[in-house]
């Protein structure tokens, strides 16, 4: 390629970089040339966290930095009658609204969809955890409920149920491979392997007052965090030291920006923030149709979005969802 063209093509793309994703996409397709911009250009390959919520026939992305980023995607085949539980790596995990034995998988920035071996039991009051894109082939979806856990890996074609040894029910994350969870009721952490079901006590608990309203364990470039968020919306974040059997509180969140759901499953996710254009050591929680926008240390409330004047919405609740395959 002549420098010249290199040139041209170096000015297009900053000129993509000003349109929203689906002028800019279209732009895209106007030559071979342009078209291998397109990873650059295409929201759907960006490790961007974005808010998302139903529209019936479409799930809006919205970019809460960057309101020219916001677009929509059209759900393939219209509105289904399946109710969106939580949201992991991209991957929608979503119940039929008629049977709690009926579960999907549906990544929106793909397209793909995958309807799961039919469960023999039907699952009440669960919490999910997807550990990982279905990209990856150990990939595992788990279903806990106080006294049971559910869980189905990529390719299985029925689920595994097992018993729980005690009735707590879990919050769960996975770190290096390893699957860990912090028990509500007792606070403790625990790790755990699956096929067949062995848990082992870490001997590391945390005193929780009345006044914490959520927990939510993250992982955070390799470490792993507890956040404990009051009722006051007073986020408190702690570090795990597993040498030491204890969680360390910290001071700063560095580099990174916490995004919460607010929800019972309790969703947090750590990202980078001079890579996603979030604010480092801020943290974005969702709490009804809003999210907050607060500075971690001083729990200072900066600024708040009202999702419902973004649009029509389908349900009411909002998620977090990132393209990340993996």
């Amino acid at each position: 390629m002549e420098k010249k063209d290199r040139l041209c093509l170096d000015i297009i793309g900053n000129v993509l970089n000003y349109l929203d994703p689906k002028k800019a996409m279209s732009f895209c397709t106007m030559s071979t040339a342009w078209n291998t911009m397109i990873l650059d250009h295409d929201p759907t390959k960006r490790v961007i966290p974005w808010l998302t919520f139903n529209k019936y026939f479409s799930w809006a992305m919205h970019n809460i930095v960057d309101d020219r980023k916001s677009f929509e995607v059209s759900v393939p085949g219209g509105y289904e009658k399946y109710e969106v539980e939580q949201i992991y790596h991209g991957w929608m995990v979503s119940f039929s609204e008629s049977s709690k034995l009926l579960i999907s998988l549906y990544n929106p920035f793909s397209r793909a969809k995958i309807y799961l071996p039919t469960c023999k039991e039907s699952i009440f009051f669960g919490t999910t955890y997807l550990s990982s894109g279905l990209e990856n082939p150990d990939s595992t979806l788990i279903i806990t409920t106080k006294t049971t856990i559910f869980s189905w890996r990529k390719g299985d074609t029925s689920w595994t149920i097992e018993e729980k040894p005690n009735h707590d029910q879990w919050i769960i994350t996975s770190l290096a491979g390893h699957f860990y969870a912090l028990e509500e009721e007792s606070t403790e952490l625990i790790s755990f392997q699956l096929f067949p079901l062995r848990i082992t006590r870490l001997g590391v608990k945390i005193l929780v007052t009345e006044e914490v309203q959520q927990h939510y364990l993250v992982e955070s470039r390799g470490e792993l965090w507890l956040v404990l968020e009051h009722c006051s919306f007073d986020i408190y974040v702690y570090r795990l030291d597993l040498e030491c059997k204890a969680w360390v509180k910290m001071d700063c969140l560095g580099d990174r920006a916490l995004l919460l759901d607010g929800y019972p499953d309790s969703l947090g996710i750590s990202v980078p923030a001079h890579e996603t254009g979030y604010e480092s050591n801020y943290i974005y929680l969702i709490h009804d149709m809003e999210v907050l926008i607060m500075k971690y240390g001083c729990n200072k409330l900066i600024s708040k979005t009202d999702v419902r004047k973004l649009g029509q919405h389908a349900s009411n609740r909002i998620f977090w969802i990132t393209p990340s395959s993996n």
